[in-house]
């Protein structure tokens, strides 16, 4: 096998804005079908694959490689549309399914493909709760296929260049980092706002970047072991009313979180604030923060830098490339090569699990008047609930925010 056969379900947004600009660089990968339940996006993905992958077949032939670029283009002419993902599954010869449809179904689509004999890989959140990613971790340990939880943010230079220099002891110990993930809110896209399709709002959607992306500069040998909401914002609803899909109408999920996490191993511990926001920023600025000095992203014209100050106040820049690999083209890529060469990714389920479950914990540290909350005291919650409901357990804790939030009004 020289190359990743890849099916896509869910032919939206992040699909054709992220993920598809992505794979027309992978040459590890050659999308054979694509699964969406709407015609009109579908036929929007095949305008666009279309476009895309000629302007890059023409590129390649005019470098040369006119073999490739003839490959690039019969791919582009055969690959098949379902409506339904499972007549996909069912009709196929797929390696991988690349998972991009709304929240509330990345649990139940990954388990279907896992059990379909497929590998998998699916867009952040890893599902609407810790409850119902359980599911999914079960699945994949049943299956023996390899699952990929996509965190593109991991790749984001200035998060790489930094996990890169603390590794290498460059700021000495680690104590703390600062990693606001913000911005106005998805106003445009009316499933973000759903408690029962989104799972949650800005904290959910947006804070899990921040969550992961402040474990992988941590190290994951370090253990994420509590949590707590923080004043004066917490998990809250601060705007009330959003003009959403052009009608304004009240909020029924958060759009601003702002916790504290901690992770503990062998060699320490580190304290993460991080906020996830659709309000725009509201916690100081990028930063990593050690024994001997720090870490800030910085821009100056139209450069951007990673800074690393000492003790005094020296300090050495390290300029970021503009043309940097993208993010997503990165995630792809890494999946691809994982399967090719059967190793395990490192941003696994396990990874995806613990993220959910640091955002559920938080949650929970809201709902009991922002107090701290222990991460192994909140999973014995949720598997007692688990064991008690069953799958009711998810809709009961889903409901437990619903109402929460409700309250604040």
């Amino acid at each position: 096998m020289d190359k990743v056969r890849v099916g896509i379900v869910g032919a939206g947004g992040i699909f054709r804005g992220a993920h598809l600009p992505g794979y027309v660089n992978v040459k590890e990968a050659e999308i054979i079908a694509i699964a969406d339940p709407s015609d009109t996006s579908l036929k929007l993905t095949k305008n666009i694959l279309t476009k895309k992958y000629f302007e890059k077949a023409k590129k390649i032939e005019e470098e040369g490689d006119r073999e490739r670029a003839g490959n690039l283009r019969e791919m582009v002419r055969e690959v098949r549309y379902y409506r339904d993902y499972s007549e996909m599954f069912s009709k196929e010869d797929l390696d991988l399914i690349d998972i991009c449809t709304p929240h509330k179904y990345h649990a139940s689509i990954a388990i279907d493909a896992l059990n379909n004999g497929f590998n998998v890989m699916v867009e952040k959140p890893l599902a609407r709760t810790y409850i119902e990613a359980l599911d999914v971790v079960d699945a994949v340990k049943d299956s023996g296929k390899y699952f990929q939880y996509n965190e593109n943010l991991i790749y984001l230079p200035p998060y790489y260049l930094s996990m890169k220099l603390v590794r290498s002891g460059e700021i000495g110990d680690l104590l703390f980092i600062s990693i606001p993930a913000s911005h106005g809110g998805p106003e445009g896209r009316e499933w973000f706002w759903s408690p029962d399709i989104g799972g949650g709002g800005a904290m959910l959607d947006n804070g899990i970047h921040a969550v992961t992306v402040s474990w992988y500069i941590s190290g994951f040998d370090l253990k994420p072991v509590e949590v707590k909401s923080l004043n004066p914002y917490g998990l809250s609803i601060r705007a009330g009313f959003r003009n959403i899909g052009g009608m304004l109408r009240e909020i029924e999920v958060e759009d601003e979180g702002v916790i504290s996490v901690r992770y503990e191993g062998d060699r320490g511990w580190v304290t993460a604030l991080v906020e996830g926001s659709w309000i725009y920023k509201n916690i100081p600025d990028y930063i990593v923060i050690g024994s001997k000095g720090y870490i800030k992203w910085e821009f100056e014209g139209n450069k951007e830098y990673l800074s690393i100050y000492d003790a005094y106040g020296n300090r050495r820049r390290i300029e970021i490339e503009s043309k940097w690999v993208s993010t997503f083209e990165a995630e792809i890529r890494n999946m691809c090569l994982s399967i090719l060469r059967n190793r395990k990714p490192m941003i696994d389920e396990n990874i995806g699990l613990e993220s959910i479950a640091i955002v559920d914990a938080a949650y929970y540290s809201e709902m009991l008047g922002r107090k701290s909350v222990k991460i192994a005291d909140f999973k014995l919650y949720a598997k007692k609930l688990r064991a008690k409901l069953g799958k009711k357990a998810i809709d009961e804790f889903m409901l437990k925010k619903l109402e929460y939030f409700k309250g604040l009004k």
